[in-house]
């Protein structure tokens, strides 16, 4: 959870700097039999890196959670990671989300996943089984971001472009 303090413009510039750097903006996806779809879906920021100083900024300023992971093969130092999810994570991303360059088309689409998660819970409880029209918002929403991540760009309708690479492949890649 987002520790309750008043942040400075300056505090929150950083952050984003970071992310835009060094972070990740996921919507995880699961297997869970538990769900009618029989996945389940989570929004996590993660920033790792091998100096401590600024996961425990990062912790100390917004709230989430370190862990440090053993090195593997080539690496010497261990890695630390700051991560944050749920409703911190929304709280977090809609703090720094002016200031956010490269990363604002990851951001925008993972506030709105939590929106919609949010809305559902508030009006259902977390119990609720999913329409099938939820489930598919939650997917796209997904996949959407995954694609992001492998440098997919959206039209302005918000539509994956990738239907149309063999027309113009320019329009789907950076």
């Amino acid at each position: 959870m987002i520790v309750e303090r008043t942040l400075e413009a300056t505090d929150l510039a950083y952050a984003a700097g970071i992310i835009d750097g060094e972070g990740s903006i996921q919507i995880q996806r699961s297997r869970n039999e538990r769900y009618s779809s029989g996945h389940r879906y989570a929004l996590t920021v993660k920033v790792s890196m091998t100096d401590i100083a600024v996961p425990i900024w990062l912790q100390g300023k917004f709230g989430g959670s370190i862990c440090t992971y053993k090195p593997k093969k080539g690496y010497r130092r261990p890695l630390i990671r700051w991560a944050i999810g749920a409703k911190g994570t929304l709280r977090f991303l809609e703090a720094i989300y002016p200031y956010l360059v490269a990363k604002k088309n990851e951001a925008e689409l993972a506030i709105e996943f939590q929106h919609r998660l949010m809305w559902r819970f508030e009006r259902f409880g977390p119990g609720h089984s999913r329409s099938p029209e939820i489930v598919q918002s939650e997917s796209e929403l997904w996949a959407r971001l995954r694609d992001l991540h492998k440098g997919v760009r959206f039209d302005d309708s918000g539509t994956n472009p990738r239907s149309k690479e063999s027309e113009n492949p320019t329009m789907a890649r950076k």
